[in-house]
């Protein structure tokens, strides 16, 4: 079974409700086989780590590996256009939750 490394995407920003005033989401995507996975919510930032609190999930299946690829890229470049960013290799260690 083939499978595309997994992408780990967080997004900063303001949040006047918290004690911080920030706020830190995560959304987590992975193809495995035929399947696209992602999880997604809120994380904390720790030391120089993202921590994710709790995670909400879901998965698709494809025709094809070829296919769950394609929708990976697709819902990574939808993202970075809603103000995520790539987490650097440090940061997303532990992240990776598939």
């Amino acid at each position: 079974m083939r499978r595309v490394n997994t992408k780990a995407l967080i997004w900063f920003g303001r949040n006047d409700a918290r004690q911080s005033r920030l706020s830190c989401k995560v959304y987590l995507v992975a193809v495995r086989g035929k399947r696209l996975f992602a999880k997604w919510g809120a994380a904390d930032l720790k030391g120089r780590k993202v921590h994710a609190l709790y995670l909400n999930g879901k998965n698709w299946k494809y025709e094809s590996h070829d296919d769950a690829a394609v929708a990976l890229e697709a819902t990574v470049e939808n993202k970075l256009r809603k103000g995520y960013e790539l987490a650097p290799r440090g940061i997303s260690r532990g992240l990776t939750a598939f």
